[in-house]
């Protein structure tokens, strides 16, 4: 979305296999500002997704199920 400056609906209108060739594309010519980032060290925090959500329109929050 930020790379390629689309709305959320060009990206609910990609089909799987167009995703997947836009992924194996980026991972041989990673976008400058990933590779300038990485260099520089940002970046590596983890970050938990469904912290996330929320802010995404149409993201949900979801209650966890606790396994055990």
């Amino acid at each position: 979305m930020t790379t390629l400056g689309w709305t959320w609906q060009d990206v609910d209108e990609m089909t799987l296999p167009q995703v997947d060739v836009l992924l194996a594309y980026w991972e041989r010519w990673p976008p400058l500002h990933q590779l300038v980032a990485s260099y520089f060290g940002f970046g590596k925090e983890k970050i938990n997704p469904i912290k996330l959500l929320p802010r995404i329109p149409g993201g949900v929050k979801v209650k966890a199920i606790k396994h055990g």
